[in-house]
């Protein structure tokens, strides 16, 4: 088995993302549970081939057809009979059939194609399924998660369900009804027809989708749809014509693929506007297992707008000589134009249920009169935009004629300790008629003091609780006073408390490692926090050193490079790097993940090759590179580079450094090639002239 590394360094963390969901369907459904595919199949029909598609019954069943394969037979239909047109037993290709697909994909479905490989070829990849999940020996599960990823795989890329040997396609014939029969290695196999009359392009769910402040929400219900679509794609336009994807992936649902909740298959899709006031254009696409777009789409388009961020205030309430409330409220000028009127709403107690006593208030106007028919007025003036949702002011009470507030409190102290307890006290007010205090919160000084205070305080001291991880450096509080005819005083001056500082900084990043000459240059990426006031770099002689060694304490206001030189190191030792970073009360961040490099004492490169050439079959349609090369003893491998332009060659083949030649089928009418001796000692070698071969396209 050919062994291969490096194929894909994030192959270990691209599974493990993908494989949540299909994680919670090994752990609770049984080993018989279908995974992704309804009925355990899919079909369509593209570019003139029926394509199929089929989920073994049960995982074990997929473990043992890696090498027995699964025997496909396909049947014509007229009218009740059905006569055999093709039996095959269908197995996953060969490696090097995967490893050309894994070539000529795109970078966005490379993931899958090697992630799928090496589990069907365990050996030939580092990230072994196993090792990634910590299955412990739990080979039914291990199967189990083997398979789930397979699907899910082969829904992003055809070409990778046929080389899993989970998928198979034919030429089509137009007006021709097909019965497949797939043996999967349980006793019944998986029968299903494809009748040519009723095949058509799926339909679409129904969309719905809500305009705001530079984004649009698109919401769907993938219900009933699970047989046709394995996730969605939106895509943005300004134009209406011209389109780009807005997701890099599609949206989906792994536990909803296999269940008919509307909790599991209800998906929302925020994506961004540059500006408001300017028509943007969506389309909603199916995205089918066989990693194609439907036919069928959803378009529509519209406008973001800016929404009302500010309630109005009422700054007058008052019970006027005639019985009448009289409301005054303020509204800053920049929101005049995004407001269409305003109304009163009344209600018998500030938490009963609102009614519009006044509709319909020009928004030039900021005041109105209303008659005063219960005893008890609570009342509001909420704001009715152009569009979006209507926002209303807190409510004020309008009784009697006692319009006299109580004085503002006088606020005498306030604290909070290390768990986020906070105490803030203030005197008592002087008042006979006083009713009360209220309190009123914010976490920043451009937003609206919320109430926090369910009912008045009769107390002159609220404790609260703050979340000491919330990422605001500071809390603030408003202190307010009424009396028994809920006249209210003006709210004290905000009251900062600073919060004590127990986050930990975020960790910084080690970029990059590399020699310069006899020195290893380590760069580092800042920690995201603020307040870091020096990092702490760390080494290791790997295999030598047990601990790590403090090498350098440094000053994150005088490093403006991020940059270290460790100089003075011995050659050919490993050593590893991490990073530390420290804030203004010496907490410490998590150390950076650790970087890892040889100081390679420096070897002049040198030339190796006697000779190199070509011999060129065309009736086989193939070339013979042979090669000559000194130091032969020491040879551990030739590095073969091909490609169709010449400065874009890839490595295409490891050869064995016993071998001198290669036997290679050509395709194209231009081919180029190069060679690069490996040596077990890592000399550093020459690469090859290149070699340019060319088949006749006559």
């Amino acid at each position: 088995m050919k062994k291969l590394k490096g194929t894909c360094s994030n192959l270990q963390f691209s599974i493990k993302c993908i494989l949540v969901g299909l994680i919670i369907l090994a752990s609770f459904n049984t080993s018989d549970a279908q995974l992704l595919l309804q009925d355990y199949h899919s079909y369509k029909v593209s570019d003139q081939k029926l394509k199929v598609r089929w989920e073994p019954l049960k995982a074990d069943d997929w473990s043992k057809s890696v090498s027995n394969g699964y025997t496909v037979e396909i049947y014509k239909l007229n009218g009740g009979n059905e006569t055999l047109s093709t039996k095959k037993v269908v197995k996953p290709s060969s490696i090097d059939d995967w490893l050309r697909h894994e070539a000529a994909t795109t970078e966005n479905l490379h993931e899958f194609a090697v992630g799928a490989r090496s589990l069907i070829y365990p050996d030939s990849d580092e990230n072994k399924f196993d090792k990634i999940f910590d299955l412990k020996g739990d080979k039914s599960r291990g199967d189990r998660l083997s398979l789930g990823f397979l699907m899910y795989s082969a829904s992003y890329d055809f070409e990778v369900a046929k080389l899993s040997g989970l998928g198979y396609e034919i030429n089509y014939e137009k007006n021709t009804d097909y019965r497949f029969k797939i043996y999967t290695g349980s006793s019944e196999p998986i029968v299903f027809d494809v009748i040519s009359s009723v095949l058509q392009d799926p339909s679409l769910p129904e969309v719905k989708h809500e305009w705001n402040n530079k984004k649009v929400e698109i919401k769907w219900d993938g219900a009933g749809f699970q047989k046709d679509y394995f996730g969605y794609m939106i895509s943005q336009s300004e134009d209406g014509l011209n389109y780009k994807q807005s997701n890099g992936r599609p949206m989906t649902n792994t536990l909803g693929l296999v269940s008919d909740s509307s909790d599991l298959l209800e998906m929302t899709y925020v994506d961004s506007l540059l500006e408001n006031n300017k028509t943007y254009w969506f389309k909603v696409q199916g995205f089918d297992y066989f990693g194609e777009l439907s036919k069928n789409e959803y378009v529509f388009a519209g406008q973001g707008f800016k929404p009302i961020g500010i309630s109005p205030m009422i700054e007058y309430a008052t019970q006027s000589e005639d019985n009448h409330g009289e409301l005054k409220w303020h509204m800053p000028a920049e929101y005049d134009k995004l407001i269409r009127s305003y109304r009163i709403l009344r209600a018998d107690s500030e938490d009963g249920k609102y009614q519009i006593v006044m509709d319909s208030i020009s928004e030039n106007t900021k005041e109105a009169r209303i008659p005063l028919e219960h005893t008890h007025n609570h009342f509001k003036v909420e704001a009715v935009p152009h569009r979006g949702k209507p926002v209303s002011s807190f409510s004020v009470f309008v009784m009697g004629q006692d319009n006299d507030p109580p004085a503002m409190p006088e606020v005498v102290g306030a604290f909070i300790d290390s768990l986020g307890q906070v105490v803030i006290e203030w005197k008592a007010n002087s008042e006979a008629d006083l009713w009360g205090y209220r309190v009123f919160k914010s976490n920043f000084d451009n937003q609206e003091f919320g109430l926090i205070t369910k009912e008045l305080l009769r107390d002159t001291m609220y404790r609260d609780t703050v979340d000491l991880n919330f990422g605001t450096e500071e809390v603030l509080y408003k202190v307010q006073a009424s009396d028994t005819r809920d006249n209210r005083s003006l709210m004290t001056d905000i009251i900062r408390i600073q919060k004590p500082d127990i986050i930990p900084p975020g960790s910084p990043l080690i970029s990059s490692i590399a020699q310069s000459n006899d020195s290893i240059v380590v760069n580092w990426t800042p920690s995201p926090s603020k307040d870091v006031v020096e990092y702490h770099l760390f080494r290791r002689a790997i295999n030598i050193e047990n601990s790590w060694t403090l090498i350098s304490i440094l000053d994150s206001t005088s490093v403006r490079e991020n940059v270290f030189y460790d100089v003075g190191l011995e050659y050919e030792i490993p050593y590893s790097y991490t990073l530390v970073a420290y804030d203004e009360v010496k907490l410490k961040s998590d150390p950076s993940s650790p970087r890892q490099i040889t100081l390679h004492e420096k070897k002049e490169a040198f030339q190796p090759f006697i000779s190199f050439n070509h011999q060129l079959d065309e009736d086989q349609k193939n070339v013979t590179l042979t090669w000559d090369l000194k130091e032969k003893s020491r040879l551990k491998q030739v590095l073969v580079y091909r490609g169709e332009n010449i400065n874009k060659m890839r490595k295409y083949k490891f050869v064995e450094g016993t071998e001198s030649s290669l036997v290679d089928p050509i395709t194209r009418e231009t081919v180029y090639y190069m060679i690069k001796p490996i040596y077990t000692d890592q000399t550093e070698a020459h690469f090859s002239d290149h070699i340019e071969v060319i088949i006749d396209g006559e």
